[in-house]
């Protein structure tokens, strides 16, 4: 990434004070948003991913940043946060290594939200913690900033997501929502007092997120078995049973990512199989998720074992 500057990043490698002096002059919504931010953050220790000027991590307590931009970066660093060079789908941190993960307006800067995501649950503990702050894209100020786009040096690249298309993103990578606030009540240029925090979403502007690595292998596990139970799949019962039993013990030698694709793997060709000599609608369901779970574990095996370069 040295030497060159991304599209999205440009504008706070050149823009980088007037970003900063964007809190100043916007005080109050500033602080209402870090007032949400505080309502869902674990007690766990934190990195943010995208610190940017490190307007968020500094009062939140955070000493590790993520961040592209070399100029923003120099400022956050100057507020005391240790800087480590990086972006969101490419995140420089080992398996399972973190506790929780902060993204403030992030999400819509990033040129992979979904592999974002993934790369969040890659790194984070099992029952580690995703907060995420934003702009809802439906909302008084979500509508104005997608109105004005074009207008905008910092929000002409951006992409606004609602809350339902982020609860929807969270979900698919592997993460269970717990908790959801809203502040922003008013227009940007109508606040002026600092706004009450509310649970839900759906009325303020910016909505905060926390949601937790959850790990759903056994619950598919369970499900298939029910389903083969109902079909009178007996033998396929014992299958898995045996397969998971030769599977024991795998993953302290080739890791959690092989043992799992080779589960999603197997239960895959089992449903395949069910699909051909049944009409139930479970399997399909079961199929469609089996098949991206399967999928999600062989990006992270990947991740974990890259390809050794010629």
């Amino acid at each position: 990434m040295e030497g060159i500057i991304m599209p999205k990043i440009k504008p706070f490698e050149e823009h980088t004070e007037r970003y900063d002096s964007w809190f100043e002059r916007h005080k109050y919504a500033y602080l209402s948003e870090l007032n949400a931010i505080k309502k869902v953050l674990p007690e766990e220790e934190c990195i943010e991913v995208g610190v940017g000027t490190g307007r968020f991590a500094q009062p939140l307590g955070i000493k590790i940043g993520v961040e592209p931009s070399r100029k923003m970066a120099e400022i956050a660093e100057k507020r005391g946060i240790k800087v480590i060079e990086g972006i969101a789908e490419d995140l420089p941190f080992p398996d399972s290594s973190l506790s929780c993960i902060l993204m403030v307006t992030t999400i819509c800067f990033v040129d992979d939200v979904e592999k974002s995501i993934k790369e969040a649950y890659r790194v984070l503990k099992p029952g580690g913690y995703i907060v995420i702050g934003f702009i809802d894209k439906n909302s008084k100020i979500g509508k104005e900033y997608e109105r004005n786009k074009d207008k905008s040096v910092f929000y002409r690249e951006a992409k606004f997501f609602s809350t339902e298309e982020v609860i929807s993103i969270l979900e698919r990578s592997g993460f269970k929502v717990e908790k959801i606030v809203q502040t922003l009540f008013h227009k940007l240029d109508e606040i002026k007092d600092i706004e009450p925090v509310k649970e839900g979403y759906g009325e303020g502007s910016f909505v905060a997120i926390r949601a937790k690595k959850v790990d759903i292998t056994e619950r598919i596990i369970k499900e298939v078995k029910e389903l083969a139970r109902d079909l009178g799949e007996e033998e396929t019962l014992n299958a898995i049973d045996r397969f998971l039993l030769l599977n024991k013990g795998l993953e302290k030698i080739r890791g959690e990512h092989f043992v799992r694709v080779g589960i999603y793997g197997f239960l895959e060709g089992l449903l395949t199989t069910f699909k051909s000599k049944y009409n139930d609608e479970r399997i399909d369901r079961l199929l469609s998720a089996v098949r991206e779970l399967r999928e999600r574990e062989e990006y992270f095996l990947r991740k974990s074992n890259p390809p050794i370069s010629e």
